[in-house]
């Protein structure tokens, strides 16, 4: 995913998200767990658009 980043934010928003997503998928993580990484993945995102969209 493009996150309108350049280098070192960048690959430090792909590590977190991979962090994110993991503990979504992660069957043994618990229900409050899951829903509150998938809620993050959701904000990083939005927050990226939001910054394209302000020419970031």
């Amino acid at each position: 995913m493009s996150y309108g980043t350049s280098g070192g934010d960048a690959a430090r928003l792909d590590e977190g998200v991979s962090l994110l997503r993991r503990v979504r998928d992660d069957e043994a993580a618990g229900a409050a767990q899951r829903d509150l990484a998938a809620r993050g993945i959701r904000l990083v995102q939005m927050a990226c658009r939001l910054d394209a969209a302000a020419g970031g």
